[in-house]
């Protein structure tokens, strides 16, 4: 995944127009949900002792990913393509403390901003089964990740952070009038099946494995955008791809009207 050619616009790098699609989807990121291996709930135990003595106890702790429509059903709410976490919880927006349901499970909050490696793998199979081409693409990524352009440390000096100087000084495509900006690479869906592609990817170093932040195949098939605040992904592309995305295993995906569309792909 190299940087794309400094000497042509980021428009030129065929930025498809996010709202012609036919048909588009929520992508749900996935929530780590944890409860004590022996008593099998969080209920009537304190947690952060529990958890603090495990080194003594020999404690062990049960974790295992799971989806809203799961978080929900513990909850007693409703799951629906316009669900937001805090209130499927019913917890304070600004409390991003995991929280234990009825059932005795504690649930995490989804990631913000990135869809983790397993889940975009089997996202980008899809993915390259429609588009003309699965090995050539853009994946653009936020400017505004740590570390990329500088260390921080000291003096904010590109090219001491995770990205070579030539990229962290290189073009951005700027959307939204300039407020966002983001480094570019070639990418096709392909590059990312395998969850080697972490490994690959040169925006990532071994402290966070992000995802970039926009994926588009060169035949502008279908637009992936993982806005860096919110805790799911949108993609819109082909009625034929949106419904297979909802039935593929591993990945949690509603319909979602252009009327309904969170944010702008």
């Amino acid at each position: 995944m190299a940087a794309l050619d400094g000497q042509r616009t980021a428009h030129d790098y065929l930025w498809p127009d996010p709202t012609r699609f036919s048909a588009y989807a929520r992508i749900y990121h996935p929530i780590e949900r944890d409860r004590p291996a022996t008593e099998r709930s969080w209920i009537g135990l304190d947690m952060y002792e529990y958890i603090r003595n495990s080194p003594v106890t020999g404690n062990k702790i049960e974790r295992e990913l799971c989806s809203w429509a799961t978080a929900a059903q513990a909850f007693g709410t409703h799951m629906h393509p316009q669900a937001q976490y805090p209130l499927l919880t019913k917890q304070d927006p600004h409390n991003t403390e995991p929280k234990v349901a009825p059932d005795g499970w504690s649930y995490s909050t989804p990631k913000t901003g990135n869809l983790i490696p397993p889940t975009l793998s089997i996202l980008a199979s899809v993915l390259a089964l429609h588009t003309t081409t699965p090995h050539s693409g853009v994946a653009a990524v936020w400017e505004g990740y740590g570390r990329l352009i500088d260390s921080g440390r000291g003096a904010k000096e590109p090219g001491t952070g995770v990205l070579p100087r030539e990229i962290a000084l290189g073009p951005r495509l700027s959307l939204d009038g300039g407020t966002w900006n983001y480094f570019l690479f070639g990418a096709g869906a392909s590059a990312f099946v395998e969850d080697s592609w972490v490994s690959r990817s040169p925006w990532i170093d071994t402290h966070f494995e992000q995802s970039p932040t926009y994926l588009w195949p060169d035949d502008q098939a279908w637009a992936l955008h993982t806005n860096v605040d919110l805790d799911s992904s949108i993609i819109g592309g082909s009625e034929e791809l949106i419904n297979q995305l909802l039935q593929t295993p591993g990945i949690e995906a509603l319909p979602l009207p252009t009327d309904l569309l969170l944010l702008p792909l």
